[in-house]
């Protein structure tokens, strides 16, 4: 082994020059992300392009529509949905509306123990279709996958090692 070279067992000291970030209190513990990198084309279909685009804020619109039809008229229609979409790390609801038709009596809503949010409904107008439809607009962001972590190891690095025993 020349000098060098380490034993495979040995790690390299890890990099000392980047100091630990220290956020004021009251800010988020999230580390900001790295940016994208800048896309490399290998000519190997099997490894993914990293496009910067992929990775940047979006605006969705999810729109939700349940129809309920009647042979008779209908005159109590009484109703609980979930549509509102969950808040993560990722995805934030900037608008959300709940439609009924007939036009509801009681439109109310609340958060639940959960942290879902809970439409309730009461229609009390004679009606042989009620139409429940959501409109929510949504920021998603994805962020870019790590890939110096995710290439560390290939499937045939780990056939071999588990090959070795």
């Amino acid at each position: 082994m020349s000098t060098d070279e380490q034993p495979a067992d040995e790690q390299p000291p890890a990099d000392e020059s980047t100091p630990d970030v220290v956020k004021p209190k009251g800010e988020s513990s999230v580390p900001e992300r790295p940016p994208a990198p800048e896309p490399v084309a290998t000519g190997d279909p099997t490894v993914p392009v990293i496009k910067p685009e992929h990775h940047t804020l979006r605006q969705y619109e999810v729109r939700h529509r349940t129809t309920y039809t009647y042979e008779e008229y209908v005159t109590d229609s009484f109703g609980r949905a979930l549509l509102r979409p969950r808040e993560t790390g990722q995805q934030r609801v900037l608008e959300h509306r709940v439609e009924i038709s007939p036009e509801p009596h009681i439109l109310t809503e609340h958060v639940d123990h959960f942290g879902n949010h809970s439409s309730f409904y009461e229609v009390r107008t004679p009606h042989t279709v009620l139409d429940v439809n959501k409109v929510s607009l949504m920021e998603i962001e994805w962020p870019a996958p790590d890939m110096e972590r995710l290439g560390q190891w290939t499937v045939a690095e780990a056939a071999e090692l588990l090959a070795a025993g």
